[in-house]
């Protein structure tokens, strides 16, 4: 009877831990929408200290950078290539959500340079995710960036969070324009 006992309890925490994994296991899916996540207070949020809600990204084109500090230079020629296209911020955004707990620097230090930036750069939304929220809820990619891109009904239509690469640059223009001209940004 002892056997019986340990036997089942075996059982039963194998099925919890895959009915657990199954449950955490990318978030994030193609042609779904977007899990709405709110970042605000100590978690995190726009850049202003206003709340962030993952939920508004719809009625236009969002193209979301999630990156850790050190990344944002790998990412940099990619947003460049995507600012000089001159895509219309009516039907284009560009949301970069930094997770700052990827970083040994202090946070009012990463908040001092993002201001800075934004006040340089108003075409993009800066976020903080201070907990790696995201990070663990849409089940990203701690050592990549990652670039999600999401249609106007707030449906993701491409993810990547691998390695930048010259041919990912060329797909992820190719599905902005792709959505801009089949009019999706609404």
């Amino acid at each position: 009877m002892y056997k019986r006992v340990i036997k089942n309890r075996w059982i039963l925490l194998a099925v919890t831990l895959i009915i657990f994994t199954a449950s955490t296991i990318a978030q994030v899916e193609i042609h779904k929408n977007l899990p709405n996540i709110i970042l605000s207070g100590t978690n995190g949020g726009n850049i202003d200290g206003s709340d962030w809600e993952s939920g508004n990204l719809t009625n236009k084109i969002n193209l979301i950078y999630y990156v850790s500090p050190s990344q944002q230079k790998v990412v940099q020629p990619l947003l460049e290539i995507i600012d000089d296209k001159n895509y219309p911020s009516e039907m284009l955004s560009t949301t970069i959500i930094i997770n700052t707990k990827a970083t040994w620097i202090p946070n009012s230090v990463i908040v001092g340079k993002v201001k800075g930036k934004a006040k340089e750069d108003t075409t993009k939304t800066y976020v903080l995710d201070k907990k790696e929220i995201l990070l663990k809820e849409w089940s990203l990619s701690e050592d990549n960036p990652n670039i999600l891109l999401i249609n106007g009904k707030g449906e993701v239509v491409f993810i990547h969070t691998d390695e930048l690469a010259e041919e990912i640059e060329n797909e992820l223009i190719d599905q902005i324009e792709l959505l801009i001209n089949k009019g999706e940004s609404k």
